[in-house]
């Protein structure tokens, strides 16, 4: 009797395990990347490609899985102009954190790179006014983990994804924070 209870607990369990949960989205995005499916445009990637008078800077925060707060320093932050094109990669690869397959290689054109500094701090001078989206990877050494009293140090790197949006107009300085939400 004890037998037949213990079998059918182990299927109720490799089924709910293995069948009811599928796999999670983060294992799904590493096996099926997205493809971008808007079309890039030349024309919108031209008018944010020029010189322009606006000064976009800032600072890079984010929240380590510790809860401490750490700038971007010594990382990229980079200035995407907002296209349909970009969008699209911007939703999928930042906010939803997907893999992106493929990129067209004419939409770096118009993307600017500035280093992060001390403190977090980054600028953009002689930018065109418009839109723009504010993209920033910041990677640090896995948190260690506590087994009983011993803290065990963790093989890898983490990536976190900091992003903002932004807007200006010609002769006008904007500050904006490149973060990531909390979800």
């Amino acid at each position: 009797m004890m037998r037949n209870g213990l079998c059918a607990a182990i299927v109720i369990f490799l089924t709910a395990v293995l069948g009811g949960c599928g796999f999670s989205d983060s294992l799904r995005n590493e096996f099926s990347p997205y493809e971008i499916k808007s079309r890039l445009s030349e024309q919108d990637v031209a008018a944010a490609s020029g010189e322009g008078t606006a000064t976009i800077f800032g600072v890079v925060l984010v929240k380590k899985p510790d809860g401490t707060i750490t700038q971007g320093e010594e990382s990229f932050v980079y200035l995407i102009p907002v296209t349909p094109y970009t969008t699209e990669w911007y939703e999928q690869y930042l906010v939803q954190d997907r893999r992106i397959s493929g990129r067209d290689p004419r939409s770096f054109v118009a993307t600017r790179s500035a280093i992060v500094e001390a403190k977090g701090r980054f600028e953009f001078s002689d930018v065109p006014a418009g839109r723009y989206y504010l993209s920033c990877s910041i990677t640090l050494d896995r948190p260690s983990y506590q087994f009983l009293r011993i803290r065990v140090p963790r093989a890898g790197m983490l990536n976190i994804k900091a992003y903002a949006t932004v807007t200006v107009q010609e002769d006008e300085e904007v500050q904006v924070i490149v973060t990531r939400p909390s979800s």
